[in-house]
């Protein structure tokens, strides 16, 4: 929520002095279990990359979010505090399943915005 208040009230109130458009982010989250390999090593330098349900997800879901939304993975959802479901759905917390049209799939996600 902090990173949409700073977009919004910081970063654009200097690109509107400056005449430039508004700046507009999506974020996803989604939480459990990834890996985190190393590979294509040429003995000085490697590449490192984190692979995981839970990434797949996230990058999935926040394609799917609207500009200025956050939008959270089932997962991410279950384990927040009860004030804190709550306060978010005083903000305008929407349910939605996303289905995985490869896997047929559904996982619940929970959207909201300012």
């Amino acid at each position: 929520m902090n990173m949409l208040v700073v977009v919004e009230q910081g970063i654009n109130d200097v690109l509107k002095e400056f005449n430039f458009p508004d700046l507009h982010i999506k974020i996803g989250i989604d939480s459990g279990e990834n890996a985190i390999i190393e590979y294509g090593s040429t003995g000085t330098r490697s590449h490192i990359d984190i692979l995981g349900y839970p990434m797949n997800v996230t990058a999935k879901i926040t394609s799917l979010a609207r500009p200025d939304h956050i939008m959270i993975g089932d997962t991410t959802y279950q384990g927040l505090d009860l004030r804190i479901r709550e306060r978010l759905i005083k903000l305008g917390l929407e349910r939605q399943d996303y289905i995985d049209y490869r896997t047929g799939d559904a996982y619940i996600i929970s959207s909201f915005g300012f």
